[in-house]
């Protein structure tokens, strides 16, 4: 083999290599995220606690703020008019109008400092971050049967259908064969558990409420985004409200309802709600079935 064939052969194999580590390099989209790309969207305002981990996915408000609790960390997007950054939090990319963090000694417009190193900027984004036609109400039809699981007992996979109340005590399991369900509404006790052993879609009419440690939505078998529950909300109480340590995994979806996870949860695929609150050194991670 000739030297110009062996140095020609040596580039192509430097190029192959430099083309890899471009390719594995992380991508800095610069486009505001699309609406299957949020963890956590609000209508109105966004709070994040303390010490939270937002693994992957987007969080936004289309007509109110988010505010970041100390030492919250986002690998993502926070898009929001206003973003209001506590000490300590962080998070890769903003979109917004107006940001709000102690580097500034206060609130300020984003921007470049005269001395020292730049403090978080919001790059330009164009109202609203989502369609609203995108966001409408879902609608449910309760039927009239209860399904009650009395404490420390589990279920075979109930059939697709029409029920009213979905009650699970202490430490009980109700599984979800798959397909659509419409109910009046959901109460799982403290470590009780409502898991779809196949893609399902569940209806609420009312709320849905998770004691501590309960669980709801996917088994480990089945994708967050495979299972998705539609809450209307009625009243003042939150459409969608779980305790301390509390484990879902589905996109929750309460357009016309506020939306609280509890402290020290584990939150899987996407959470939309009129409001959204999330407790304490909680984890959410994007797996998105909007």
């Amino acid at each position: 083999m000739s030297a110009n064939v062996r140095q020609r052969f040596a580039l192509i194999a430097l190029a192959a290599v430099v083309i890899g580590w471009m390719l594995a390099l992380p991508r800095t989209a610069s486009a505001q995220p699309k609406l299957g790309e949020y963890v956590v969207l609000g209508l109105g305002d966004v709070r994040l606690g303390k010490r939270i981990k937002v693994a992957s996915g987007a969080v936004g408000s289309l007509g109110g703020g988010v505010i970041v609790g100390r030492g919250t960390t986002v690998s993502g997007t926070l898009a929001a008019d206003i973003v209001h950054l506590r000490s300590g939090s962080s998070a890769r990319r903003l979109f917004c109008r107006l940001v709000m963090s102690p580097q500034f000694g206060g609130a300020a417009v984003g921007g470049p400092t005269v001395d020292g190193a730049p403090p978080p900027g919001c790059l330009a984004f164009t109202p609203p971050l989502v369609d609203p036609a995108l966001l409408p109400l879902p609608q449910a039809v309760p039927g009239v049967q209860d399904i009650i699981v009395p404490r420390h007992t589990g279920t075979a996979p109930l059939a697709a259908g029409s029920y009213r109340d979905f009650v699970v005590a202490s430490g009980s399991l109700l599984q979800l064969g798959g397909g659509s369900y419409n109910v009046r509404s959901i109460r799982v006790d403290g470590r009780g558990r409502v898991v779809c052993t196949a893609p399902c879609d569940i209806s609420v009419l009312g709320g849905v409420l998770l004691g501590r440690a309960a669980q709801l939505g996917a088994t480990t078998s089945v994708r967050a985004h495979k299972v998705r529950v539609n809450v209307i909300g009625q009243g003042a109480t939150p459409a969608v409200k779980t305790r301390k340590a509390s484990v879902v995994a589905a996109t929750v979806y309460a357009p016309g309802g506020d939306v609280v996870l509890g402290s020290f949860g584990s939150y899987r695929g996407a959470y939309v709600g009129r409001t959204v609150r999330v407790g304490m050194r909680a984890e959410l991670r994007e797996d998105n079935g909007l």
